[in-house]
């Protein structure tokens, strides 16, 4: 079937409304999460490192907030120039995010991590979705490196907004680590929402390769 691309436009513009409140409730996980680890922590500097990381997540709040998503918006309009890949390939995603500019190991590891941690609970629900967002976009059969809302673009674009506001790359991986939980049960709820959305169009999946 031929389908009119203000459906693709439509999901995006879906998860671009939904963005701000996604992140607000995912920072304010995030920062319950940085205090718990303060509390147990025992050791000092570690300690005062987990209590800047909550208190500077509570600082930035509101200007990601209100940037998520233009950077969301930059990241949706970004050629996919990695190579495709099984759907099931955790790696996968960890590759292409691996493809971003960084200046740090330990904030690629950080984000890897993350991406790992969070897609099995997505596994499902992204499968669905990958497989209509290839038909949507003419795919014959399903291509997950070219779904614009892959979960590694969320990352992504939360990463290099948060790289703007800090130069410490261990406070960084400190805030992703601790939005991973938060960030998996985001996604999983918008995909539900969209695979809806597309099914009542009547959007069919595109096959996976045998």
């Amino acid at each position: 079937m031929t389908v009119p691309p203000r459906l693709l436009q439509q999901c995006l513009a879906e998860a671009l409304e939904d963005a701000p409140a996604m992140l607000g409730r995912c920072i304010d996980a995030a920062v319950v999460g940085l205090q718990e680890a303060e509390k147990q922590c025992m050791e000092v500097a570690q300690r005062d490192r987990l209590a800047t990381a909550w208190w500077r997540m509570r600082q930035e709040k509101e200007g990601w907030v209100a940037d998520y998503p233009q950077r969301l918006r930059e990241a949706f309009a970004v050629p996919t120039d990695a190579p495709t890949s099984s759907r099931t390939s955790l790696l996968s995603e960890s590759a292409y995010l691996s493809l971003v500019e960084d200046d740090t190991v330990t904030e690629s590891i950080e984000s890897a991590r993350l991406l790992q941690t969070l897609l099995p609970p997505l596994e499902q629900e992204l499968k669905v979705l990958d497989a209509l967002m290839s038909s949507l976009q003419g795919l014959a059969t399903v291509q997950a490196d070219m779904n614009p809302l892959r979960p590694a673009v969320f990352v992504r674009a939360l990463r290099e907004m948060m790289a703007l506001d800090e130069s410490d790359s261990q406070l960084r991986a400190l805030w992703l680590r601790h939005c991973g939980k938060a960030i998996g049960h985001e996604l999983k709820g918008l995909y539900a929402r969209l695979t809806l959305v597309l099914q009542r169009a009547n959007v069919q999946e595109a096959g996976y390769r045998v």
